[in-house]
């Protein structure tokens, strides 16, 4: 018996595709040509001859490559992040009133100066000093030098001006390059002799002296006319110079001891309501600035909730009347007098030198407020931030909400200490050790220079401090009136001489030295200023969509088409590039055959 044997193959067979699956893909095309809404697609396919054919073909590629065009239009829009203003007026019950800091402008009192360091301040009660009057004395000095030089031995002498000599005649002699003054090599001696002596020349009945001389026609400013004047432009007068000292030394010390040689809230403030109704020194946090010496909040959040303004007007806002204490002023730090006013949303920082608003004595100032509010953008829609991008030494110290001004006011300070090794006085310090002495020329230059020095990172701290992304602001009117009335005088000077056992034995209430405040709300509305969107994701789609079926008819059906059409060819066409599979011939043996 045979056994016959049969190969047995492996090779694996696709299995039998069913409708459209069994259609090659020339086929399937033509039917997705002729079925399609793709209105372009089918008259390209159904044209009836080739110039048809073409004429639709460039119609077609016309209106893709315009389609392109206007969707890269949209598309860099939308990108760009538009946005617009919307600006509410919004009318409430209530509103929060906001902090007011107030600081005399008086930084220190001048009997305080007699304690260290601030003895070191005792020259500056003076009245006057050389350097204010740095061209009059250089008139007088450069008198002093011609008349001397006229008094030498030489061919001219024993000639003398006669008594018609005026200013030009001086002016002539002091063209002289061997006339020099106000020179930076030789100041320090020429300021030591002009504050020290009185020039006297000696001279005939004849000659003039200095007093003649600018009794004809002086005037400063054309001493500026010599071409020998040096060094003038470079001359700091006394308030800048006492400022600046005094900033200094307020830094180094304990702020306690900074604190305790300024003015007094007790003595500065005489009366104090808030509604109508009484507040007193209890109501105030105090913190001391570099410029004005203590500065005192109301309505600070140390001092609880916020206070509330439910009506407009004066009568429901804060009054204030206030004393300057103008015997205690020291002339070169307060050449002005009167109050610095701040009024800033609560838990933010006052800056008074930046921001204040300076108050007059005798009068009565009022401050009419209206709440602004302002909502910026996150990113990437604005550069808007809720902190900086470098630590901020207010919020960081003082638990204060984030503002431009104090972030910008870190970075200025960071880039002084590493570019000075000391910390500026005018700014926040953290360490009092290591403060700088804006009086040494050295110091002060390399501070005041760090603009140029460092222009890059001096820049860079604009970006590294962006606006908040939410702010309140407060628009202020400002109007004043004579304070106080000739009727009302007598009472105050009544509630002043019961304020406080300074005051006892006044004669005369002195107008010059008081101030009223009153800050209110002019009506209780609020200006909401907010950014928006103004081409968001949803119209990007819509625009695109409307682009889609003007220039080439589809729509969200037909798009559905195109992407079924396409993934069917991708799937014949990944089938067909894969290999067949085969396996080895196996011999089947058959049994039992007859």
């Amino acid at each position: 018996m045979v056994t016959p044997t049969m190969e047995k193959s492996n090779t694996t067979a696709w299995p039998k595709l069913h409708g459209p699956e069994n259609i090659r893909l020339r086929e399937q095309l033509g039917s997705f040509c002729k079925d399609t809404s793709f209105t372009a697609i089918v008259n390209i396919y159904r044209a009836t001859n080739v110039f048809k054919r073409l004429a639709w073909l460039l119609t077609f590629l016309f209106c893709l490559g315009w389609l392109s065009f206007q969707c890269y239009q949209l598309l860099d829009r939308y990108f760009k992040y538009p946005s617009d203003v919307k600006i509410e007026i919004n009318s409430v019950t209530e509103l929060d009133f906001p902090s007011v800091t107030v600081c005399n402008m008086n930084p220190v009192r001048s009997s305080a100066l007699v304690s260290p360091p601030f003895n070191q301040m005792l020259n500056y009660r003076k009245e006057q000093f050389s350097e204010d009057n740095s061209l009059y004395e250089a008139a007088r000095h450069m008198f002093s030098q011609t008349m001397e030089k006229i008094s030498e031995p030489g061919p001219n002498s024993g000639s003398s001006p006669d008594s018609s000599w005026g200013p030009e005649d001086l002016i002539n002699i002091l063209s002289s390059p061997s006339i020099q003054w106000i020179d930076d090599d030789n100041k320090s001696t020429d300021n030591q002799q002009m504050n020290t002596t009185t020039t006297t020349v000696s001279t005939t009945s004849s000659q003039p002296d200095f007093e003649d001389y600018i009794r004809t026609g002086f005037n400063q400013w054309d001493i500026l006319d010599e071409s020998n004047v040096n060094g003038f432009y470079n001359t700091t007068d006394s308030e800048f110079d006492a400022s600046f000292k005094y900033a200094y030394l307020s830094a180094k010390v304990n702020k306690s001891l900074a604190i305790s040689v300024g003015h007094s809230l007790k003595t500065f403030m005489i009366s104090c309501k808030y509604g109508g109704y009484q507040c007193s020194p209890h109501n105030f946090t105090t913190f001391h600035n570099h410029k004005y010496g203590n500065c005192f909040t109301f309505n600070h959040p140390d001092k609880g909730e916020s206070l509330k303004a439910k009506f407009p007007g004066p009568l429901f806002g804060l009054s204030l009347e206030l004393y300057l204490e103008q015997n205690e002023y020291i002339p070169a730090l307060s050449p002005e007098a009167g109050v610095k006013v701040v009024v800033h949303p609560r838990n933010t920082m006052p800056f008074p030198v930046d921001e204040g608003i300076s108050v007059s004595p005798g009068y009565a100032t009022s401050i009419g407020l209206n709440a602004v509010e302002m909502i910026r953008l996150e990113p990437p829609h604005s550069d808007c931030a809720t902190k900086g991008l470098i630590d901020d030494l207010y919020m960081k110290n003082l638990n204060t909400n984030y503002s431009k001004l104090s972030c910008m006011n870190s970075c200025y300070q960071m880039l002084i200490i590493e570019e000075c090794n000391c910390s500026d006085p005018t700014l926040y310090v953290e360490n009092r050790n290591n403060v700088c002495n804006m009086t040494n020329h050295n110091i002060a230059s390399c501070a005041q220079n760090i603009k140029t020095s460092r222009q890059a990172d001096y820049e860079a701290c604009d970006t590294k401090c962006p606006q908040a992304c939410y702010e309140q602001r407060f628009e202020k009117s400002i109007s004043m009136a004579a304070w106080p009335s000739s009727s009302y005088e007598g009472q105050l000077k009544s509630r002043v001489e019961t304020s406080s056992s300074n005051f006892r034995g006044y004669t005369k209430l002195d107008s010059t030295e008081f101030v009223k405040l009153r800050v209110y709300f002019q009506e209780l509305v609020f200006k909401r200023i907010e950014n928006k969107k103004s081409y968001e994701s949803m119209n990007l789609i819509s625009d695109i969509g409307g682009q889609l079926g003007l220039w080439l008819g589809l729509s969200a059906i037909t798009i559905g088409e195109l992407c079924s059409f396409l993934l069917l060819v991708c799937r014949g066409v990944y089938r067909q590039m894969l290999p067949r599979r085969t396996t080895p011939i196996e011999k089947v043996k058959l049994d039992n055959v007859s």
